[in-house]
């Protein structure tokens, strides 16, 4: 945020912005619901600028569980192909199958 959006808003929420060698702010109203007003636009100027969003943390932890929990259960399945691969030679052991595993990483 720079100085003209932060005059703008303040401006916007209801407050009396006096420019000059030193800003000055008058508040005119309930203090505290010119504040509200304020922190509500200077957060929705940053979700605009950012592109980002705000959520709580049982939320976000929720998505993160479930983007952890479908990684792994993708990366069983090809670990499962890779050993599946290899069960259809006869003289594979399962160290055989640990070593293909590991060089998926490797390349």
């Amino acid at each position: 945020m720079n100085r003209e959006d932060a005059i703008r808003m303040a401006k916007s929420a209801g407050m009396i912005v006096y420019q000059g060698a030193q800003d000055r702010v008058l508040f005119e109203g309930n203090v505290i619901d010119v504040l509200t007003r304020f922190a509500d636009l200077a957060i929705e100027n940053f979700l605009e600028k950012s592109g980002q969003y705000l959520t709580n943390d049982a939320t976000r932890e929720a998505a993160i569980k479930e983007a952890f929990a479908a990684g792994a259960a993708h990366e069983r399945e090809e670990c499962a192909k890779v050993c599946d691969e290899l069960d259809r030679d006869v003289d594979a052991e399962p160290e055989h199958c640990a070593k293909a595993i590991r060089a998926r990483w490797e390349s």
